[in-house]
């Protein structure tokens, strides 16, 4: 892919995602654990706390990073020229 048809490219993804952030990570597959806190309950049990595990970012699928990434993933080996 040349720069000519990047360009072309970024243009097409920001002209599509008008008023959309660019760049917007989201955290998907994240969860809460259990976690002992070192303290103990009256009964001498262990008393637990949560902390979350944060799961895998991405870009949100509407922000213009991820409709460029698209984009190049669907037109990056064609030849555009041959679409007209």
């Amino acid at each position: 892919m040349n720069g000519r048809k990047a360009r072309a490219m970024r243009r097409a993804a920001r002209r599509m995602t008008t008023g959309l952030p660019s760049h917007k990570l989201v955290s998907e597959a994240g969860r809460q654990v259990a976690v002992p806190t070192g303290k103990l309950d009256a009964n001498g049990k262990p008393v637990m706390g949560f902390a979350e595990v944060v799961g895998t970012a991405r870009h949100a699928p509407t922000c213009t990073r991820a409709v460029y990434q698209k984009l190049k993933r669907v037109y990056g080996h064609t030849n555009l020229g041959a679409l007209k």
